[in-house]
């Protein structure tokens, strides 16, 4: 068999897998949450959740700086500071009884058969705060500072480092190898989300150039070469799974150009997102399908920036919306990171504020998922014109704004109803009402609109039909000034799977915000269901 024929049926058992949950560990365990320096210690807080869940997919993330990590590189430098908020740090510790969380974690799961894929973020620049803390000891950083972007840019992190430098790229592909030639892996997470700044063209504000544009495919086609070597070599092959924005055009001008990648096989699994959302996901769809690859939205947490509309958002109920939507969009599965923003028994509330206590756990939005749509489409949701605004990129990148192609609604992006006007507010529900009703449930349908000025005549109307509300006073600790919320019960008649249109008149007035609660009753039988 030649080397083409031998990489097709290689590749052809690999993708075979089922893949329909994938989760992202983030790597915070060994940093924050080991207590002690067992390996039981280290897989508890998220592994041993994850997995008992029923998770298809596992990556774990080491990568929090370029250049450093939290495993043993005999590329790069390994994080072992204790310094500041790493006063918990366990990687020295671990590497001081011989092994390091990569390795215990990669073996555990792959002792219990499910996937594993190491994950690198291809520009991290968590080493620009944290008081540096993330620079501690890494070497190709301190030693090549003219690889960084240094002072004066406008977009992304001083520390970056510019994807222009040959130095900088051959570094990369040698660090994922290193990987893959020393772990028990079954491919590796190029993560181009976090934090997506590659040359110092965007840091200035303007698009990639060409010839930065080829660097960075020739790159990925260095990493495909050399993973195409180990896959020859151990008779397996190593997945290349890449996250990215869900643009092909906002890829295109950071410098990914997506669709050469895609066409020369480069990748095998296409992850899209991060804290932004550009496009409806059946455009994701569409490009997936185009090149006959398997795709996953990252369902990160929202970061809206009120508390209470962001409370609303990451919670059970706004999960469940957000998978159905996933779902609906004909997605080939679902990638929790960060915990979707949902509660992490590990992780207190108060520094991260993105939850309240009441927003439910990780785990349990893993067990539905796993159980899959039909089990999901009668759980109680709640849905949003916008669930993540316009978004922002952490660690900054090239302006987005104008490649966003959805509603952003929230209130740093509020909709301006006219005086003698009217304005549309769409919102798409993805539950299939029938096959709900076939099992004697239908939701209770409850709007939620959030505005600014005291309501005097403005009419409420959903697909046409106006609707009676109540107003209650909104008090949000990170707004100055009091909001007003309509809220008020849509007849199931009214209502449908697909896009609803809310239809807002009679008043000039400010709408910060908009949602839909479908709360799914106990299943009750009637006389002739109970036969």
């Amino acid at each position: 068999m030649n080397s083409n024929k031998e990489l097709i049926a290689l590749k052809e058992q690999a993708m075979s897998r089922k893949r329909k949950v994938v989760f992202d560990n983030d790597g915070g365990d060994v940093f924050y949450y080991s207590h002690d320096t067992l390996p039981e210690d280290l897989l508890a807080s998220r592994t041993v959740p994850a997995l008992e869940s029923g998770v298809d997919t596992y990556v774990y993330t080491t990568g929090w700086g370029f250049g450093i990590g939290l495993h043993e590189s005999k590329v790069g430098s390994t994080l072992t500071t204790k310094r500041g908020i790493a006063k918990d740090n366990k990687t020295g510790d671990f590497l001081n009884e011989g092994t390091d969380c990569l390795r215990i974690t990669s073996d555990y799961v792959k002792k219990a058969g499910v996937e594993f894929l190491w994950g690198m973020r291809m520009n991290d620049t968590h080493d620009a705060g944290y008081d540096h803390i993330h620079m501690d000891g890494n070497r190709f950083k301190t030693e090549n500072p003219d690889y960084m972007l240094g002072k004066g840019i406008k977009h992304g992190a001083t520390t970056a480092v510019d994807y222009s430098s040959e130095k900088v790229r051959n570094f990369a592909v040698s660090y994922i190898m290193d990987v893959v030639d020393r772990y028990a892996v079954d491919g590796v997470f190029l993560d181009f989300f976090r934090h997506p700044i590659f040359f110092r063209s965007n840091a200035m504000g303007e698009k990639a150039t060409h010839e930065e544009t080829k660097m960075m495919t020739d790159f990925m086609k260095n990493v495909f070469e050399a993973m195409n070597q180990r896959r020859l070599r151990d008779k397996k092959y190593y997945l290349i799974a890449i996250r990215v924005p869900d643009s092909v055009d906002y890829s295109l001008d950071i410098g990914l150009d997506l669709d050469t990648w895609l066409a020369s096989g480069y990748a095998d699994l296409l992850f899209v997102s991060s804290y932004l959302q550009l496009n409806d996901w059946t455009y994701s769809t569409y490009v997936a399908r185009k090149y006959g690859i398997p795709v996953y939205p990252s369902l990160d947490e929202s970061r809206v920036q009120d508390t209470v509309p962001r409370y609303k958002r990451n919670c059970l109920k706004a999960y469940y919306g957000r998978i159905m939507n996933v779902w609906s969009a004909g997605c080939d599965g679902v990638f929790m990171f960060n915990n979707s923003g949902l509660q992490d028994p590990y992780h207190d509330v108060v520094p991260n504020n993105w939850f309240d206590r009441e927003s439910g756990d990780f785990r349990e939005a893993l067990k539905a998922t796993i159980k899959g749509k039909e089990f999901v489409n009668t759980l109680s949701k709640r849905y949003f014109t916008s669930l993540r605004g316009s978004g922002r990129v952490a660690g900054g990148s090239l302006p987005h704004y104008k490649y966003i192609n959805i509603p952003i609604l929230n209130r740093q992006d509020p909709i301006e109803i006219p005086d003698q006007s009217s304005v549309d507010i769409p919102i798409t529900l993805s539950d299939d009402f029938e096959v709900a009703a076939k099992k004697g449930l239908v939701p209770k349908a409850t709007f939620f609109i959030l505005v600014n000025e005291r309501p005097e005549n403005i009419k409420v109307a959903c697909n046409k039909q106006f609707l009676s509300y109540d107003v209650i006073i909104h008090q949000d600790e990170n707004v100055q000034t009091s909001r007003y919320l309509l809220h008020g019960e849509i007849p199931n008649t009214i209502f449908h799977r697909g896009v609803n249109l809310f239809t807002l008149s009679g008043q000039k007035q400010t709408v910060h915000d908009c949602w839909i609660d479908l709360d799914y009753p106990q299943k009750t039988h009637s006389s002739k269901l109970s036969k």
